[in-house]
């Protein structure tokens, strides 16, 4: 049960995504053998129906409700209507759309109706509803929208909801204003009008009925928009608010301090600490009105340190410990991999290293070594894989089309990071990257990675001289003891490094027995 809309904000994300699934297949053997199943496909394209879920679905019961219906009107400047049209009839849909009223004009027609009748007759027909009472959001509780407002023959719960309109459109924020507080305009003109003054604009209409110059309109909008924007979103909105709004000095703090919660709930939801999250908000505020061409200290002049994930509290002593425990429990060819690696990193020329070896053989024990111990020095590793199962595996790890910003559309043969960004500038801060699974990515993704860091560092080196532990390119180290057969796996060990070289037959759809 949702009972207010803080709960459908985050609920409304899931309604979506689809329930879970199981798919059952019977069929029939004409020749007694057994068939083969894809285990992985079956798994992925599983669905399951809990015990409620049945029940409701086996008896009919309702999944969900509704209430009420919900109304969307629109809130446009003159001469601004939607028009829809197919390609090449253009002007058969600006003839049409001349003469069709949208919500909002039928809105001022009826109003200027009953204004008309009112006069002629004194009074309104007997059961009419005089629609100058309402707002007009409340119009769609007395009124249905059939090519102009009409009388509603019989009840019905609807809400009207006007279009959002963010203050960077400020002539539509203002009129979207002066239509929420007031009632029985009968034109644009007429909501321009204010105490008898026809005014220029609706912004000076706004502002000469007190809205845009009372800090409580502020209030109410941020609250509002809390309500059911996303943190992003409302960043945004804050932002706009302050460069397009007018907001003066104590008020843009005042308003951070009391919805810097809200603002900064997607970084909490990620992990981070309050402080890193806090900071993180407020720079990523203060960045966007700096693109602007505002400068931020001027709304919101507070001393909030600029910290990144990386400065939250790191527990070096811990990274120390599991690093030198990992580091006693390698042979001989994994402490040569290790050693080369945290030497490389505290080198001023960047080194790139291709590791190989067999599954089994410790690669991904070797890459965690590593990132313990060069953390516990104080450098900072990038962990990444081209699949995301295997980023699971590593500490912090992620997939390189994440970490790099690769734009799949285009092929992985791009990065659509700027320079500029924040992303860039923790990336510029790694000291060495790990690629797990770097000869599965396409030659273009390495290539946009190394002109993106190339770009990022302004060094020509390759990957712009960053440590990167990957592919065959400068110092080779190949992983030939297996790990697994020290500890009596050997069948398993023998199937993996089989199935590498291709060895294992498969069926007519490529696929391969998995054993018991």
């Amino acid at each position: 049960m949702c009972f207010n809309v803080y709960a459908v904000k985050y609920l409304f994300k899931y309604v979506y995504k689809g329930p879970d699934r199981a798919r059952v297949h019977i069929y029939e053997s004409s020749d007694g053998n057994q068939r083969n199943q894809d285990e992985i496909d079956a798994y992925i394209d599983a669905r399951y129906v809990c015990a409620p879920e049945a029940v409701h679905r086996i008896f009919g019961f309702k999944m969900q409700d509704r209430s009420d219906a919900v109304e969307r009107l629109q809130v446009h400047l003159p001469g601004y209507e939607s028009v829809i049209f197919n390609a090449g009839e253009e002007e058969q849909a600006l003839e049409a759309a001349q003469n069709r009223l949208s919500t909002l004009t039928g809105y001022f027609a009826i109003n200027k109706t009953c204004t008309d009748l009112e006069r002629q007759h004194g009074r309104l027909p007997v059961g009419m509803v005089d629609s100058r009472d309402l707002h007009y959001f409340e119009m769609p509780q007395a009124f249905v929208f059939d090519k102009g407002w009409k009388q509603r023959k019989r009840q019905a719960r609807t809400i009207g909801r006007m279009h959002f309109v963010g203050p960077q459109e400020q002539e539509r924020f203002a009129l979207r204003l002066l239509l929420l507080y007031g009632k029985g305009f009968t034109s644009f003109e007429d909501v321009r009008t204010v105490g008898g003054h026809l005014h220029p604009s609706f912004v000076s209409a706004a502002r000469a009925a007190g809205y845009l110059r009372d800090e409580t309109f502020f209030l109410h909008s941020i609250r509002e928009a809390a309500a059911f924007h996303m943190p992003s979103q409302l960043r945004s909105y804050f932002v706009a608010l302050i460069v397009y709004g007018g907001l003066q000095d104590p008020l843009p703090v005042e308003l951070w301090n009391t919805y810097k919660e809200d603002f900064m709930e997607d970084f909490l939801k990620d992990g981070m600490s309050h402080a890193v999250a806090e900071s993180k908000a407020f720079y990523e505020i203060a960045n966007r009105i700096k693109a602007l061409g505002k400068d931020f200290r001027q709304f919101l002049n507070l001393e909030v340190s600029q910290l990144d994930v990386c400065d939250a509290h790191v527990d070096y002593e811990g990274h120390e410990r599991r690093g030198h425990a990992n580091y006693g429990l390698l042979n001989s060819e994994q402490k040569l991999v290790v050693d080369d690696l945290l030497s490389a990193i505290n080198q001023p020329e960047g080194q790139c290293f291709f590791l190989d070896g067999p599954g089994g053989s410790g690669k991904t024990f070797v890459y965690t070594t590593i990132y313990h111990l060069a953390t516990a020095r104080r450098k900072q590793v990038l962990n990444v894989a081209w699949t995301g199962i295997a980023a699971n595996l590593l500490p912090d790890g992620r997939t390189a089309t994440s970490a790099f910003r690769l734009v799949v559309a285009d092929q992985n043969r791009s990065s659509s990071m700027k320079r500029q960004s924040e992303e860039a500038k923790r990336l510029s801060k790694i000291d060495a990257v790990i690629w797990d699974e770097a000869p599965m990515a396409p030659k273009q993704a390495l290539d946009a990675v190394n002109a993106l860091l190339q770009d990022i560092m302004q060094n020509t080196l390759p990957f712009g001289g960053k440590v990167m532990l990957l592919g065959e390119i400068f110092v080779r180290h190949r992983l030939k003891s297996n790990m697994r057969l020290q500890v009596n796996d050997y069948e398993y060990s023998e199937w993996l490094i089989r199935i590498g070289n291709g060895e294992i037959p498969t069926n007519e759809n490529g696929d391969i027995q998995v054993p018991a």
